[in-house]
């Protein structure tokens, strides 16, 4: 940022631009990688300072320097700092501490430090540039700055203090600020973890193009310290780049100059009339700070304008980066040091980069006629239209932030935030390209670190090095990071505890198909070992368990049953198991040396090789159990004990067969008649709601029955047989459910209910031949709402009567 000098109007009017002027806060992601499932992502508001990794993230593992024991991992030692101040503020140099604090150095990882803001009466003041550098020193890529207080983030920006504007060009890592809760989030998992590790991304926080858009916001002013002296290297350093990339077609570059303008009621002020034009309304600061002597505000103005005269000649002659040159000139050989920040220098630096010969050869007379207006600023009597320009350009257009603080930089409309370096900058502009897209120079190892480099974390995590791949992988640098081309019996896969890509051993064994094709891997006998980058099938395994191979080595002896027990186990599944997980050890075998069934080691032998006792005699012994079956009882006669126990154990199994046998006959037994039981009331049950008599009308009429005629026998609509003469009456079910179910009679008008009783009688209604009920129109409605069965004859209804019960179910049937 420029200073702001003691001029008061200029004072002002500054501080009411800042105010009015939204200084963007570019906001990235933080996501915590490890612990695992550790869910949600973090904002971060980058500072204004630092070489952030534009287009790339980093992995690192967090520390912590907290004084505080119960913030930080039981492995942590205490640590204090110096000054008074704890070092979780990151105030002084924590190699200085007592322990020192530092990041031990790993190839390939790396380190991300968490600091606290503040604090905020530190005297002097502990500014987070300070903050960053002593992180850097400390051994960290990257710091994390937890604000001390809940709302808004902010950017944090160089004071401008000589100092620390010297910080500048030393430091090399990112900076950033996360809110309070976030870095309470952190603070909490760092306590409890011994490794917790945090990706920081800067991709996407610039629009991508084909054609990138840069601007370059500035002052020709070469007496602000530091600033002025950053600024010159950077135009220096940035023009061979800057040049290239316009002449391939791929970089549209725009120089601007920041206006300030004198606040109502102090334009006649000799403030505003030295270092403004048009009764104040474009200024810029005097750049001594002295109004009396030296140069004016206005003379930064001219040479302000200038410069955009030189650049919109330039650009319209199809030569824009010719501009490069030029203001380098002007900052070597036109300097207020040098007493030649003149009008006359400013020509002969234009005549030195070819300006008359612009247009064919019209390049003087437009550039004069875009200075004229200003050339003689004391003669204006109008607003200046390249001037007005600038000022709607510098207060943002179409929603892009506005400018408040120089030098600034806009990539694809928004803002850098880093040390103006030509490094970081370019690497910005790479990553505005597409990706894969970027032109070569964003591949140099300049621009992007060659992460593939030895000791780098693409050399180490693609295992470049390691005498285990035998060269088979390999690490391919990029813009963004790297990529890991594994070869052959390796394969790309991702670090659960860092999220980097790593080679990794293929295993074919289990992964591929290859095993299964080989005979000598799929036999039975065969086995699939897995090594790194490769397998090997083994062929048939010989059962080493058997006479021929000496059981191994194991123990052995012939026992009173007359065969030879062993110690020796055949292990092949186990092996077989071990060996496509590339588990095995050294010199390891498929059998194995241990006692067999029924037997037990004998302790302190003397011998090396293990030796084994019967527990039982080998006739009592169950192989298949694996047990000493118990002695037999004896018989009570005496020839039987006399001749052994087997027949004793033979009659006892063969009583409980018996017992069982005669149990199940009882069971079954039981279980038929309940069946037959429960068959025969369900069959009963269901009679009660099944239409009887059908087959008796089936058989008078020759076939179904016809009800009345109808071919719908609730409605008896479309007569089917209008020449029959049967009348089948029709009797509706009780309305009091299956259990008070009455079978009809053909012959009677009227049926007695349960029991005999005469205290209710149902009458039945008649169907004539046509299918018209004789009671009219509302017993035709009747019979459509209620289910209806055709009645029965009297022998029939005697012979297919369903039983009938009345309300209380202990009467019985009747």
């Amino acid at each position: 940022m420029w200073p702001i000098l003691p001029s008061l109007p200029i004072f002002i009017s500054l501080f009411q631009y800042a105010q009015s002027s939204s200084f963007s806060r570019q906001e990235q992601a933080v996501e915590i990688v490890f612990p695992s499932g550790t869910s949600g992502k973090m904002d971060m508001a980058m500072a204004d300072f630092g070489r952030p990794k534009y287009g790339g993230f980093l992995i690192g593992k967090l520390v912590y320097p907290t004084e505080d024991r119960d913030a930080r991992p039981a492995s942590q030692p205490d640590v204090r700092c110096t000054g008074g101040v704890p070092c979780q503020y990151g105030c002084s140099d924590l190699r200085e501490a007592s322990p020192p604090f530092t990041v031990p150095k790993v190839p390939g990882q790396f380190s991300i430090m968490l600091l606290d803001r503040g604090p905020a009466d530190a005297d002097p003041p502990c500014w987070l540039i300070s903050k960053a550098y002593n992180a850097q020193l400390a051994g960290a890529d990257a710091v994390l700055i937890a604000n001390d207080r809940d709302g808004a983030m902010v950017t944090a920006v160089v004071p401008e203090e000589e100092d620390t504007l010297k910080l500048l060009d030393r430091l090399t890592i990112s900076a950033a600020l996360i809110s309070k809760s976030d870095g309470d989030r952190l603070k909490s998992l760092y306590k409890s973890n011994e490794h917790v590790s945090v990706k920081i991304s800067w991709s996407n926080i610039i629009p991508q193009s084909s054609k990138v858009h840069m601007e370059l916001w500035t002052n020709s002013n070469d007496e602000c310290g530091t600033l002025c002296d950053e600024q010159r290297d950077f135009i220096h350093s940035m023009k061979p780049v800057a040049i290239a990339l316009q002449q391939a077609g791929v970089l549209e570059f725009e120089p601007h100059y920041l206006l300030w303008t004198c606040p109502p009621g102090f334009e006649d002020s000799t403030e505003c009339k030295t270092s403004c034009i048009l009764g104040g309304q474009y200024c810029a600061p005097d750049p001594d700070g002295s109004l009396a002597e030296g140069y004016s505000g206005k003379d930064v103005l001219d040479f302000n304008i200038r410069q955009l005269c030189f650049a919109r000649v330039s650009a319209k002659a199809g030569q824009p980066w010719l501009w490069w040159g030029y203001a380098e000139s002007l900052f070597n050989d036109c300097s207020t040091k040098q007493g030649r920040f003149t009008p006359a220098c400013a020509r002969e630096a234009f005549d030195t980069h070819g300006g008359p010969q612009l247009m064919s050869g019209k390049g003087l007379s437009e550039w004069e006629d875009c200075i004229q207006e200003v050339e003689y600023p004391d003669k204006m009597t109008k607003a200046s239209p390249i001037l007005d320009e600038e000022l709607e350009a510098q207060h943002g257009r179409d929603g892009e932030p506005g400018i408040a603080v120089l030098p600034t930089i806009r990539i694809n409309h928004v803002q850098y935030r880093g040390t103006l370096e030509h490094t970081s900058v370019t690497r910005a502009l790479c990553a505005a390209f597409p990706v894969n897209s970027e032109p070569s120079v964003c591949k140099e190892s300049w621009v992007s670190e060659d992460e593939c480099e030895v000791d780098g974390p693409g050399y180490a995590q693609c295992r470049v090095g390691d005498p285990v791949t035998n060269g088979r992988t390999r690490c391919i640098n990029t813009f963004s990071g790297y990529k890991c081309d594994c070869g052959q019996g390796w394969v790309s896969a991702v670090n659960p505890e860092t999220g980097e890509e790593v080679c990794e051993d293929l295993n074919e064994c289990l992964a591929t198909s290859i095993p299964m094709k080989d005979p000598k891997c799929s036999c039975p006998r065969c086995a699939c070992i897995n090594l790194p980058g490769s397998f090997q099938c083994t062929g048939e395994l010989e059962d080493k368990c058997t006479p021929k191979n000496d059981f191994n080595g194991c123990w052995r002896a012939k026992m009173e049953d007359g065969k030879v027990h062993h110690g020796c186990k055949d292990a092949i599944i186990s092996y077989k198991n071990r060996a496509s997980k590339g588990l095995l050890s050294p010199n390891e075998t498929w059998a194995t040396c241990a006692c067999p069934a029924c037997f037990s080691p004998i302790k302190n032998t003397g011998s090396s090789e293990r030796a084994c006792k019967p527990n039982c005699p080998m006739a009592n012994c169950s192989p298949q159990l694996g047990l000493c079956m118990p002695e037999p009882v004896p018989s009570s006669s005496g020839s039987n004990a006399a001749s052994g126990g087997g027949s004793s154990w033979g009659g006892t199994a063969l009583a409980v067969l018996l017992s069982a046998s005669l149990t199940c006959l009882v069971l079954y037994g039981i279980y038929s008649r309940y069946l037959h039981h429960r068959m025969h009331s369900e069959m009963r049950d269901m009679s009660q709601y099944m239409p009887l008599g059908d087959e008796t009308v089936e058989r008078r009429q020759g076939g179904r029955p016809d009800f009345g005629g109808g071919s719908d026998p609730e409605t008896g609509g479309g007569d089917r047989h209008p020449s029959s003469s049967y009348t089948a009456p029709m009797l509706p079910l009780s309305a009091n459910g299956p259990d008070k179910e009455v079978a009809g009679n053909a012959s009677n008008s009227t049926l007695p209910a349960a029991g005999g009783a005469a205290s209710a009688q149902i009458p039945l209604t008649s169907v004539s031949s046509q299918g018209k009920p004789e009671a009219g129109q509302q017993q035709k409605e009747k019979r459509r709402q209620e289910h209806v069965v055709p009645a029965l004859d009297e022998d029939e209804a005697h012979a297919k009567q369903p039983l009938v019960f009345d309300g209380d179910s202990s009467q019985g049937p009747l």
